[in-house]
């Protein structure tokens, strides 16, 4: 699915598309490549730390960083949970590509 993601994301015009396979990695790549970062895309469920916890730790390092949040939940039962109302963007699985990019564009038109 990161494959797709990539390729996705490279053909709405991203220059760099850096991923993670778990929570603790992305925010690790976050604090890599924070200046060059100016979305992240986060599936609340990962291994090892989950969506909520590094949408936490990732406004901590950054407060102004936009964090879409990707959920099998729907909106409003997403939003309920702890800090998700805090995410810049919420987008349910599944979703089609237009979907994505929609949001995407939307979010980042925000700034």
């Amino acid at each position: 699915m990161r494959r797709i993601l990539r390729t996705l994301l490279h053909g709405f015009g991203a220059r760099e598309v850096y991923e993670a396979e778990d929570g603790a990695s992305a925010l690790e790549r976050f604090r890599q490549h924070r200046r060059e970062i100016v979305l992240v895309l986060l599936d609340l469920s990962m291994p090892v730390m989950d969506g909520e916890e590094t949408l936490d730790a990732l406004l901590r390092i950054d407060p102004d960083v936009r964090v879409v949040v990707t959920s099998g939940y729907d909106e409003s039962e997403g939003i309920r949970r702890r800090g998700l109302s805090r995410a810049a963007g919420f987008l349910q699985k599944p979703y089609r590509m237009d979907d994505l990019r929609d949001v995407l564009r939307e979010t980042l038109a925000r700034a």
